[in-house]
């Protein structure tokens, strides 16, 4: 009695080792099969092929009017930049950077000889001036800032004490702004806007540039690098560029140039 049952015991023990097998080797046949499959598939990717389909792409039909929206007829150079840098911008700017001047010196124990004793609130015409001599300095470079109002003779531009002081164009670029302050978010908090301090102006800009022209129908999305060697921390250094060193932009550029 006890060999039969010993018998029975080891058969049962030979048929669940039977059966794990069996299951392992299905499993393992099953993931060769798709392993294989996988493979054919890898390798018809490879496989050069030619569609003699003709591909003809839907394309919508183009319904804008391209075009300025202005009539520029007889318009002076100063009529096109009023088109974008407008009175209402300009009033803007008065208001912040006098409200700026305001709050700074309420708040900072001036010394005798500080050049903010001598700050008046600034008005539209003489901030029209200021931009005017901040586009200038563009064009006329000097390699001090305080050139522009050299009385030297030999490399002195009359243009710039004539429109405005030098103390006084300093003052009211120390002074000048776009923005409130007081609004401004926390460095640390995720997401912020760090174009904060110029964000009207860009706003401004961008729905100018829509009032004035519709695009046409070709168009193109492109980077751009502005120069800016400054501290910034997204200033970008890009090698291959002519300026190396600056902020990467997206410009959407039609096909006539108009950006």
């Amino acid at each position: 009695m006890k060999t039969n049952r010993l018998v029975v015991v080891v058969q049962q023990d030979q048929e669940e080792e039977e059966g794990v097998e069996a299951v392992v080797h299905g499993e393992e046949d099953s993931r060769r099969e798709v392993e294989d499959e996988e493979e054919d598939k890898r390798r018809e990717a490879r496989e050069w092929s030619t569609n003699t389909d003709e591909y003809v792409p839907t394309i919508p039909q183009f319904e804008g009017e391209p075009g300025v929206k202005v009539d520029t007829t007889g318009f002076t150079p100063s009529d096109f930049y009023t088109l974008f840098i407008n009175d209402e911008l300009i009033n803007h700017m008065v208001i912040r950077t006098n409200l700026y001047a305001r709050d700074v010196i309420a708040s900072t124990q001036l010394k005798p000889s500080s050049r903010m004793h001598q700050w008046v609130p600034t008005d539209i015409g003489e901030m029209l001036t200021f931009l005017g001599l901040l586009l200038l300095m563009g064009i006329v470079k000097k390699p001090s800032f305080h050139d522009y109002w050299s009385t030297d003779p030999l490399i002195r531009t009359p243009v710039f004490p004539a429109a405005m002081s030098r103390d006084r164009f300093i003052l009211i670029l120390k002074f000048w702004h776009l923005n409130d302050n007081a609004n401004q978010p926390p460095t640390n908090q995720v997401g912020r806007d760090r174009l904060f301090k110029i964000r009207p102006l860009l706003d401004h800009l961008f729905g100018k540039f829509q009032e004035v022209m519709e695009p046409g129908r070709d168009v193109a999305i492109d980077k751009s690098l502005l120069l800016w060697k400054d501290r910034l921390v997204f200033k970008q250094y890009i090698p291959l560029k002519r300026a190396r060193f600056g902020i990467e932009s997206f410009l959407l550029c039609d096909s006539s140039g108009y950006t």
